[in-house]
Order: C-alpha cells, then sequence, then structure tokens
C-alpha cells in the first residue's frame, strides 16, 4: 500500500483526492490550522507545517 503527501494543498489537490483515496492514506500540508477540518471531511489526514518555516516540520 502506497501513503501519499500532498504539500501546496489548493483546488488541483481537492480534485486530485477522490483518485488517491482508494489506494492508501493521503496526507494534506496544511499551512493554517482553519484548513484542517475542511481536508479531514474530504478523507485525508492533515498536518500541521509550513514549508517555510521548517521549525514546523519537527516530529
Amino acid at each position: 500500500m502506497n501513503s501519499y503527501l500532498i504539500i501546496g494543498a489548493g483546488n488541483v489537490a481537492r480534485r486530485v483526492l477522490p483518485l488517491l483515496k482508494g489506494s492508501g492514506p493521503v496526507f494534506t500540508l496544511c499551512r493554517r490550522t482553519e484548513a484542517m477540518p475542511q481536508w479531514r471531511t474530504l478523507g485525508a489526514l492533515p498536518i500541521l507545517g509550513d514549508l517555510d518555516h521548517p521549525h514546523t516540520l519537527q516530529r
């Protein structure tokens, strides 16, 4: 099973997500916490982080 990470989760990602959902977990990198519930509703697993601020990516 594959896992997918969508970076730059915008309009294109919303259209691609349904194509990926059946083939493994789909994670989305979200810059704002306000966007996370929307991605959960669409079936993705949101991760809070910002590529412009690398300290937000540490786990």
